[in-house]
């Protein structure tokens, strides 16, 4: 419980600083173990980036090969469209 109190916090503080930006963690599916791990896995994007160009940029840190198949989970429980904005995302 403290580890999301810690959060909350920090993206808060986050957003304060940062109003035109969304800071966005990405972490690994725990039972994953082909895909490389990040080297960052906090990010600030700009509201109108759209879910599948955020996907591009993750693709390319993580050095996936095209016929790869990586998903994007929303909160651990749903897949958005693609060409959602991360805004539109962040305020579901």
């Amino acid at each position: 419980m403290l580890f999301r109190v810690t959060r909350k916090h920090e993206v808060c503080s986050i957003c304060i600083k940062f109003p035109n930006k969304l800071p966005v963690i990405v972490e690994r599916y725990p039972h994953e173990m082909t895909l490389h791990l990040l080297d960052k896995t906090k990010f600030l994007v700009p509201f109108e980036l759209t879910l599948g160009q955020f996907l591009c940029l993750l693709r390319s840190k993580i050095d996936l090969e095209s016929t790869q198949a990586m998903y994007l989970l929303v909160s651990e429980r749903s897949m958005s469209c693609m060409s959602s904005s991360m805004g539109e995302v962040y305020f579901l």
